[in-house]
């Protein structure tokens, strides 16, 4: 293929992607504000039925007296003992995940590999998620 034909493609293709992102990104906008009418209005039912509010103070005061005996059962020093080991090693798999994922990214990035196989042999499929965050400082345009 001509080098001109091929640059000339790319570009094409890059306008065309560019076009389908922000198509995207005005309908999950749409959507979002869709979505967060609706939930607002379906709570509004919820919130006009005297004896959903009844159910709901009911399922507070429960939830209340719940968190209070699940702090006295804290005070235990056992059960505070078990309760930090879950923090550290739910910590300890977050790091593990992250660092995971950045190799794994280094090996894609490297092999151009779509799988990767475990130390058992399993062949594991590798998974991009991608997401658009807004820019630091408030609306940044160019």
């Amino acid at each position: 293929m001509d080098p001109e034909e091929d640059i000339k493609n790319q570009a094409e293709e890059l306008v065309a992607i560019t076009n389908l992102v922000q198509t995207y990104l005005g309908t999950v906008d749409r959507l979002k504000k869709e979505l967060t009418e609706s939930r607002t209005m379906l709570e509004d039912t919820f919130a006009n039925d005297a004896r959903y509010m009844e159910a709901n103070e009911k399922a507070k005061a429960v939830t209340k007296e719940k968190k209070q005996i699940k702090a006295e059962l804290l005070k235990n020093p056992q059960a505070m003992a078990l309760s930090q080991k879950v923090k550290d090693l739910s910590d300890d798999f977050k790091e593990a995940q992250q660092m995971l994922s950045g190799y794994v990214a280094d090996y894609q990035r490297l092999t151009d590999a779509r799988e990767i196989e475990d130390a058992s042999g399993n062949l594991l499929q590798i998974v991009t998620i991608s997401k658009l965050v807004k820019s630091r400082g408030e609306n940044r345009k160019r």
